[in-house]
């Protein structure tokens, strides 16, 4: 699987889990015919993933990770089972019995601080102290709140096929409450006294209830003995560690007197940037102006005042000659990478990344203006997430050199870092956040 993982998109991947190496049964034999549901999400957010972006395993859990998956279960077979559900949950749906377990105290109360007035919004106050106008504002409110509540009881009420039954503790002499609509709507039926269980109560009764169908023979078997581990509380969850970010390990990401744009403007224009070095070494010079405009007017913020500029300094970079090995072909753009530094797990993202079968360079865009003269002068900040980068790709290439280089798109210009200098600015980012928390 693991030699599988950069060739197949996540939906294949999963699927050959769950099928060729019998995942699926498997899960289901343990956990019951209730996992089937959450297998089938999970494959149905695999391939909504896919069009999103380019399929990757690590792209896909760290999508899943931030995002916010919610799953809703179909539940129009019963299957023998008992569910528990809200009644606008219910809606559509039908059981042989149905039992409301709480129609006291269910009246409808007024909700929130504010009263809308068309376009304003006032204060609300005692029905008492209330000027005429908000007063009947208040009043049509809780008109509307009254009918939904009889339309959402009606609801309740028209789930069972047999059997309704209607309980609730508190308060149940409330004339707006549930329990004692119902109640006084089975006494005009001629509903009859009744001992139950808790207590009198009603009952009515209309036709008779259906045969029972008995079961087919089955052939008795041995009561199996249950696991150990079944009488004993589970163990709490462990606490999962916050996921690290190359470049989010502290220090300064640039020199003093860099100037210019805000911080999500210059985070912007570097987006931008990215993504036409990410994509222009794949077209001929002569559609370059073209992609670009296509390019970023597909981006939230549309195409920038300054295309031209941007083109401009793009072009410088992948036109320099001294960097043509960066955008030869075989090299990898937006490399995601995920490892683990300090204990803690880390992904990010590589710009571009040149493996060869004894090296690995690993290179990062900086669009600063002011550029350090040195390697020795690089911001804090910028060396830390080389040497996450360093330290995460020596795990994966285990058997390689491996190189980092930040390239100052403002110069068209490649700046190789000694391992000795990003290992040292990284073991500096592990002192300062304490022990395990690079």
């Amino acid at each position: 699987l693991r030699g599988q993982t950069d060739f197949l998109r996540p939906y294949d991947l999963i699927e050959r889990c769950l099928t060729r190496h019998d995942g699926r049964r498997r899960l289901i034999a343990r956990l019951g015919a209730e996992a089937e549901d959450g297998i089938d999400a999970f494959l149905a957010q695999a391939l909504a993933y896919e069009p999103l972006e380019t399929p990757s395993l690590t792209g896909f859990l760290a999508w899943l990770e931030h995002g916010d998956v919610q799953i809703k279960r179909e539940l129009g077979a019963a299957a023998g089972r008992l569910r528990v559900m809200t009644v606008h949950g219910a809606k559509g749906l039908e059981a042989p019995v149905v039992i409301l377990p709480d129609t006291a105290d269910r009246a409808a109360r007024e909700s929130g601080q504010m009263l809308e007035m068309g376009v304003t919004a006032l204060w609300r106050s005692a029905r008492a102290e209330m000027p005429a106008p908000v007063a009947e504002r208040a009043e049509a409110q809780a008109a509307l709140r009254a009918e939904e509540d009889a339309r959402l009881l009606y609801v309740a009420m028209t789930r069972a096929e047999h059997w309704l039954i209607i309980a609730g503790a508190g308060k149940t002499d409330q004339p707006e409450g549930w329990y004692r609509r119902m109640a006084d709507g089975l006494s005009h039926l001629g509903a009859v006294d009744c001992e139950m269980p808790t207590g009198p109560g009603l009952r009515y009764q209309h036709l008779d209830w259906p045969e029972a169908v008995a079961p087919p023979e089955t052939t008795p078997t041995t009561p199996a003995g249950l696991p150990a581990m079944l009488w004993h509380p589970a163990p709490p969850a462990p606490a999962s560690p916050a996921v690290l970010s190359p470049s989010s390990l502290g220090g300064a990401k640039a020199l003093p007197g860099e100037s210019g744009l805000s911080g999500e403007a210059a985070t912007l224009r570097g987006a931008q940037l990215h993504l036409l070095l990410e994509h222009l070494p794949l077209w001929p010079q002569v559609d370059w102006s073209e992609r670009a405009q296509a390019l970023l007017a597909g981006m939230e913020e549309g195409a920038p005042a300054d295309l031209e500029t941007l083109l401009e300094e793009a072009a410088g970079v992948i036109s320099a000659p001294e960097l043509a090995p960066l955008f030869a072909p075989g090299t990898l753009a937006e490399v995601e990478i995920s490892a683990t530094l300090a204990g803690r797990p880390l992904f990010g993202v590589i710009d571009r990344l040149v493996v060869s079968p004894a090296h690995v360079l690993a290179v990062d865009y900086k669009s600063n203006r002011v550029i350090p003269p040195c390697a020795e002068e690089t911001p804090e900040g910028l060396l830390r997430q080389m040497g996450a980068y360093r330290a995460a790709l020596a795990q994966v290439f285990p058997d390689r050199e491996i190189e980092v280089a930040l390239l100052w798109t403002a110069r068209a210009q490649l700046m190789r870092l000694p391992a000795s200098l990003v290992d040292a600015a990284l073991s500096r980012a592990e002192l300062e956040s304490g022990a395990g928390a690079a």
